[in-house]
């Protein structure tokens, strides 16, 4: 009976053994077996040593119970077929030559019973045969139930060439039936005619080298059969292996499909989070735009400094005016002479002190120009700071081609690699198409070989019966002795033709080894590679990264250099506009208007080149935005080469598979064959997913065990806890690693928040002030606009902006400031330490899923 299969508890869990299918309870069935086996080997040594007893029947009792009893030992193993055929070459030995020796024992000792001896024989065989047709049909019983074809098939083979063997058994202990009995009339004649028998003591001779020649023949040739057999084994072993690793290689592929594909999603994910920060900067950016068009600071500017102009041009023509004045004054002074000597004298003294007044005012005018200069040269340094950035990032770009161009070239190597590859798979199907014809050459040369074997048998039978015609009449010696030596040349023809039929199986296992070797050093270059390319990826985002946040970050510090230098444009101009207001409300003369006119150009031509370094800014930005473009197009590109390589992947998986598929030569069968496969394969799948799941959760119970009895349980039970603590170590490495990419995760989160949320202050902050500083503006300007007179205002010589005055540094400054550095330096080393710990857990864990655990 076969042995139920299931989960074991835990107080017979030692009387138990652990299988891919279930648990056996084998030690009881072991123990009976042996037991059986010894008693049925004393049964049939009594049987066959107890001469002068009487025949007795035989009981017949139905074997099939204890027969089955065979498959208990295993559940559903590849080594059925091979074990059945070995016991049964253990328990049929050819019984020819004993049968044989036995005979000439009978014909030496005249007193022996042949009759009982042929009958205890026989009894021996049909017990024998009863019991190996117990065995083949519980065989096909088991072999019914089982669902592997491929193994059934090759036991039904065996079985087949089981049956053919039975046959010749058959035919062979008939012929020596006849033989017995041919010989034993023979023997009644000569004892019932004494007188009558010559002596051919040279006839027995012969005859018993003739036998003797035969029982080395039939010798060799079992021999030559044990070979075969064994070489049968062999192939069948080496392709068992052959399917077995090709499983092991898929089931690894699998899982590194699986492997890459997680990477990619996570890769995935990371650049959606990307994008997302991207546009939230953006969103930020474009908010900070709205906001300053929002305030209109701009715009009041500008009208303040068409108002400012329309003021100047106001003044232009009160000067105007002024200037009539003076001339009609001065024909009023030359009509009146009395009065002149008294107005040349506080002429003179006027005239004096607005020469002083002008050369003060022309001195600050020289150092605003100096000023201006220095101004539009650090402007002009700027401008070459930009195009220098402008050369960078198209240096970067030139390089991201060629890194570009790098990434195509080894696309393409790795396609002339898949083609090569390819092209050897090919050569080794068809040298595999070739060793499998010269296979199936070689076991229709061994079938031929059986043949000729059986047709040897049968040549030696009526050989045999040739004999006792040949002792009555002695004149045919001859054409024995001829036929004699024909044999022996065709046994000697048949054993160089199976020392060729062994070499070739030597080659063609040789050949099969080279074929073997080659495709596992391919497989395992192409692994390298993959891994290979699998590292870059990382490293080539990372350096994309890295260029990316270094070009945000200048273009955020050219947005503040051209915010300041804006700033302080304007509150140049404000200055000059003041001075200019001063001076036409100080002096009307000629040369104030000279000034004046000159000025306006200067300030024009500062305006002119404030509006040429904002479109070079603009074009600037304009390139920065191209440099993004390009970069996106660059990312597009590698995403592409991402694509083409899972493509190439999943053209080597399935040549992989085509080449696992066409093992089986015959086409018509491949199909069937095929999705017999597939589905043995998915049941062998979910069936390891359920066991993995069910040692999960077992190892689980074990460590809350652990856990929960502590250092007892240790202490008593020591070799059931190691596979425990290993499969804990692993779960804890894992635990630990998300745990660490959590925690930085978490971090990472804060702080952006921090970061977010003071750059939201900065910017409400700065706005707050750049509105204090409009309105301060417009307070300080409107009273100048109002007003009519000069001497309203003193005017220094410097204007007194608003200067920082440097103070000394606290000690609580300095301290704060270190202990910031301190806490810095702190936050970077554990950061260190976590991307250590996190990339040694990864490594460990990498290692630890190669080996699979039941």
């Amino acid at each position: 009976m076969f042995s139920k299969i299931g989960t074991p508890a835990d107080s017979q869990h030692k009387k138990y053994e652990f299988t891919p299918i279930g648990h056996l309870q084998d030690k009881e069935n072991m123990d009976a077996q042996i037991m059986r086996q010894a008693k049925r080997a004393s049964i049939d040594e009594n049987d066959s040593f107890t001469e002068n007893s009487a025949t007795k029947k035989s009981r017949v009792a139905d074997e099939t119970i204890t027969s089955q009893r065979l498959f208990n030992d295993t559940s559903f193993d590849d080594t059925i077929p091979e074990q059945s055929v070995h016991s049964i070459s253990r328990s049929k030995k050819d019984p020819v030559p004993d049968l044989i020796t036995i005979d000439s024992k009978g014909n030496s000792d005249l007193g022996s019973n042949p009759l009982k001896e042929q009958q205890n024989t026989l009894q021996k065989l049909t017990m024998e045969n009863y019991s190996l047709r117990v065995k083949c049909n519980s065989l096909l019983k088991f072999l019914n139930n089982v669902s592997d074809d491929g193994q059934l098939r090759q036991s039904l083979e065996v079985l087949d060439e089981l049956q053919e063997w039975k046959t010749k058994h058959h035919e062979l202990i008939q012929r020596f039936r006849e033989l017995q009995l041919k010989f034993d009339e023979l023997d009644q004649r000569d004892i019932e005619q004494p007188v009558m028998v010559e002596d051919h003591s040279s006839c027995e001779k012969l005859r018993n080298e003739l036998e003797l020649s035969l029982a080395g023949t039939n010798e060799q040739l079992n021999k030559l059969r044990k070979h075969i057999k064994m070489l049968e084994g062999s192939l069948e072993s080496t392709k068992k292996e052959h399917s077995e690793k090709e499983l092991q290689h898929t089931m690894n592929i699998d899982m590194l499909k699986s492997d890459i594909n997680q990477l990619r999603y996570s890769l995935s994910s990371k650049e959606t989070a990307l994008k997302e920060a991207e546009e939230k900067i953006q969103r930020l950016v474009n908010q900070l735009q709205e906001y300053d068009h929002d305030s209109g600071a701009l715009l009041e500017l500008e009208k303040k400094i068409d108002e400012k102009n329309q003021g100047i041009q106001n003044l232009e023509t009160r000067l105007q005016e002024l200037s009539h004045q003076r001339q009609s004054l001065e024909r009023e002074l030359r009509a009146s002479e009395s009065a002149l000597s008294e107005l040349r004298d506080e002429y003179e003294g006027y005239k004096v002190s607005s020469k002083a007044k002008l050369d003060s005012f022309t001195k600050t005018a020289s150092s605003g120009e100096n000023i201006l200069r220095e101004k539009i040269n650090s402007l002009e340094e700027e401008s070459r700071k930009l195009n220098e950035l402008k050369s960078y990032l198209e240096e970067q770009n030139k390089l991201l081609k060629g890194d570009l161009k790098q990434a195509e070239s080894r696309i393409e190597l790795l396609e002339s690699e898949r083609e090569r590859i390819l092209t050897g798979r090919q050569e080794a199907l068809d040298k595999l198409n070739s060793e499998q014809l010269k296979i199936q050459d070689l076991n229709a040369e061994v079938i031929k070989l059986r043949e000729i074997v059986s047709r040897l048998e049968t040549e030696n039978g009526s050989y045999k019966r040739r004999i006792g015609q040949y002792v009555r009449s002695s004149p045919s010696r001859k054409a024995a002795q001829e036929e004699v030596e024909k044999k022996e040349r065709e046994v000697a023809t048949l054993r160089t033709t199976l020392r060729d039929l062994e070499q070739l199986t030597s080659q063609s296992k040789r050949e099969l080894e080279d074929v073997k070797l080659q495709h596992k050093r391919e497989l395992m270059a192409l692994q390298s590679k993959l891994d290979d390319l699998n590292s870059e990826k990382p490293l080539e985002q990372n350096r994309l990264q890295k260029e990316i946040d270094m070009l945000k970050l200048e273009l955020r510090s050219i947005q503040d250099t051209k915010q300041r230098e804006i700033r302080m444009w304007e509150t140049k101009c404000e200055s000059l506009k003041n001075t200019y207001e001063q001076l036409l409300k100080e002096n009307g003369t000629s040369e104030f208007e000279r000034l004046m006119d000159e000025r306006r150009q200067e300030f024009k031509a500062l305006m002119k080149r404030y509006n040429d370094l904002t479109s070079e800014n603009i074009s600037l930005t304009k390139e920065l935005n191209k440099q993004k473009t390009h970069k996106e197009s660059y990312k597009e590109d590698l995403k592409k080469v991402q694509s083409r390589l899972e493509f190439i992947t999943k053209e080597f998986v399935k040549l992989k598979e085509n080449t696992a598929d066409t093992k089986i030569p015959s086409e018509d069968l491949n199909a069937r064959w095929q999705e017999k496969y597939q589905s043995m394969r998915t049941k062998l799948l979910n069936e390891i997913k359920s066991l993995q799941d069910e040692n999960i959760e077992l190892e689980k119970q074990l460590l809350d065990n652990n856990h929960q009895v502590g250092s007892k349980v240790l202490g008593a039970a020591p070799a059931t806890t190691i596979p425990a603590n290993a499969s804990s170590a692993s779960w804890q490495d894992r635990a630990d690693y998300y745990r660490l990419k959590y925690y930085n995760e978490v971090k990472r989160n804060n702080d952006l928040k921090v970061v977010n949320e003071y750059l939201n202050r900065v910017l409400k902050a700065s706005s707050q002030h750049v509105k204090l500083d409009i309105l301060k503006l417009e307070n300080e300007v409107q009273p100048l606009l109002n007003s009519t007179y000069a001497d309203n205002y003193d005017y220094p010589l410097f204007p007194s902006y608003n200067v920082r005055r440097t103070t000394r540094l606290n000690f609580k400054s300095v301290a704060l400031l270190v202990l910031a550095c301190v806490r810095m330096s702190r936050a970077s080393a554990k950061r260190r330490w976590d991307q250590q710990r996190l990339n040694y857990l990864q490594r460990k864990i990498a290692l630890g899923e190669e080996r699979l655990t039941w």
